[in-house]
């Protein structure tokens, strides 16, 4: 029984057909997690703008205008995210400036828009902008506080790199 060799014949065949059908599946599961990677930071990049939505939300709710320095919220941008627009949209490439809205613009081309019930505006060292605060990957600090304005009281976002 052990001088029958004739299944020995297509033993290198059969190998190669076992590392072919591994490497394809290994091919796969790394796409797959490449992927699932990708759709992980822009869900935690969304979870970052929604946690600064309703930390200005609370600061806007106290209303109470210039008092303190704020509320220090560190919110990070992904790779897989193209741009966090706060107080305004990106369209056709031109930041148009909105109070009420905050758009998340994923690397893939798609985006969403978050509507909220209170203005918000980006101010920098010379006084409020107008434009919105437009934020790339990278992480930031950014400073929440009431503040007076010309339409009246709005949640005041200043950025710093972090």
């Amino acid at each position: 029984m052990l001088s029958d060799d004739r299944g020995t014949d297509f033993l290198p065949l059969r190998l190669i057909v076992v590392l072919l059908a591994t490497a394809v599946l290994i091919g796969l599961a790394s796409a797959a997690i490449a992927d699932q990677s990708k759709k992980t930071s822009a869900a935690l990049a969304k979870a970052g703008l929604d946690r600064l939505i309703e930390t200005a939300r609370a600061e806007y709710a106290a209303g109470c205008p210039d008092v303190g320095d704020g509320t220090i919220v560190l919110l990070t941008v992904p790779a897989s995210v193209k741009s966090i627009t706060i107080g305004g949209m990106i369209s056709n490439g031109l930041a148009l400036r909105e109070e009420h809205i905050c758009c998340l613009e994923r690397a893939d081309g798609s985006s969403e828009t978050i509507y909220t019930d209170f203005p918000l505006t980006w101010e920098t060292e010379k006084g409020f902008s107008d434009r919105p605060l437009v934020l790339y990957p990278g992480s930031y600090h950014l400073s929440i506080k009431v503040a007076e304005s010309d339409t009246g009281l709005v949640a005041a976002i200043r950025a710093e790199a972090a």
